[in-house]
């Protein structure tokens, strides 16, 4: 049986040790804090069904080719609704009435998603060691979170809420998320996450500063809610490294700059990577191949919209994101369903555009 050594229980450290106790490896997982869900209590993030390299349902895609048991993290929603900073908003679904998000409780709570990955990855003989400051160099796998600060995000988890359990609502408003966006993210239980997300450079007011703002804001469409269950925040960045391995080492989720940069999606390029670093591992496949052929083109589409994203006026959100954004979705579809040529251009405009930010290897 062979040894191997994983730094970080976050979600691509827990894919991936579930992935090697599968085919045989003695797995130890190193953790610096001392349990599993990183710094969330209980909260919720969404993962999008739609435009997805696997061209499946996302749940489907985890269970069977990921082989990750989820039963009780996971909340299906159906309407996707984006407001402007004027209050105008309309909705977007799926055309097969699938739906069109998935929301996913993250954090120590029994139910999350972070909880079921752990236990399963227990119940494979997965070794944890908590409250460890593990050298990175007895390790093969590096999944230790961001290094850097692009992304800011702050909120609170209610109890109870006023809002449908069946939508996710989205704000863009300079006003309370400058150059970012705030939500309303709910969970099959009843509670709900309200949180704004914001780029780091923009954002020189406290993050309680914004949210108060947006409190305020939602006052206006009769949006309320009741007992906060806990106050939540973290940080991001995204990155185009020429390779995600260092020293022998491989890199996955944030460790190695793998979040969108428009929206922050982090949570599925963590189970994803964590995936694929196991994989390679087993089968002694390239890591950075996969990596550059199913999670580079749409980092790299999202650096290109981030970099337009940020020079968004409220009035642009109000012009650009509420009159077009359905006929951009349709063409952004349309274009990425192949990727070679366009993705190689795609990834050559991207690069331009961060010069100044890429670094040839992740720390």
């Amino acid at each position: 049986m062979k040894n191997f050594n994983i730094l970080g229980a976050g979600l691509g450290g827990l894919t991936s040790s579930i992935t090697l106790a599968k085919n045989g490896y003695k797995v130890t997982v190193f953790e610096k804090k001392d349990k599993i869900g990183g710094n969330f209590k209980k909260t919720v993030h969404s993962v999008k069904n739609y435009s997805n390299w696997f061209k499946t349902d996302l749940i489907n895609y985890l269970k069977n080719k990921i082989g990750l048991r989820l039963v009780k993290c996971y909340h299906p929603i159906k309407v996707f609704r984006k407001f402007a900073p004027s209050g105008i908003d309309y909705a977007e679904t799926l055309n097969n009435n699938e739906p069109i998000l998935y929301n996913f409780l993250r954090g120590i709570d029994s139910d999350s998603l972070e909880s079921e990955l752990y236990l399963q990855a227990k119940n494979l003989g997965v070794n944890f060691e908590f409250n460890s400051n593990q050298n990175p160099e007895n390790c093969q796998i590096i999944a230790t979170g961001s290094k850097y600060l692009d992304f800011k995000g702050f909120g609170y988890h209610y109890k109870n809420s006023s809002t449908s359990l069946d939508e996710v609502k989205v704000f863009f408003n300079n006003d309370f998320a400058p150059k970012g966006y705030a939500y309303i993210v709910p969970f099959r239980d009843g509670s709900t996450t309200v949180a704004i997300f914001t780029v780091a450079k923009f954002s020189s007011n406290p993050m309680t500063y914004y949210f108060k703002k947006f409190f305020e804001y939602l006052k206006k469409f009769e949006i309320f809610f009741e007992h906060p269950i806990s106050v939540e925040s973290g940080i991001g960045s995204y990155n185009l490294y020429t390779s995600f391995i260092k020293n022998n080492k491989l890199y996955i989720g944030n460790a190695a700059g793998l979040m969108t940069a428009d929206y922050g999606f982090a949570l599925l390029n963590a189970i994803n990577s964590g995936y694929f670093a196991a994989q390679s591992t087993i089968n002694n496949e390239d890591y950075n191949l996969k990596i550059k052929t199913y999670l580079l083109p749409e980092l790299t589409r999202s650096i290109i919209k981030r970099n337009l994203i940020n020079k968004f006026s409220n009035e642009d959100f109000e012009k650009k994101i509420v009159n077009k954004i359905k006929n951009k979705i349709k063409v952004r579809n349309f274009i990425s369903s192949s990727r070679g040529i366009y993705n190689l251009l795609n990834l050559i405009f991207a690069r331009i555009l961060m010069f100044t930010k890429i670094r040839k290897y992740p720390l």
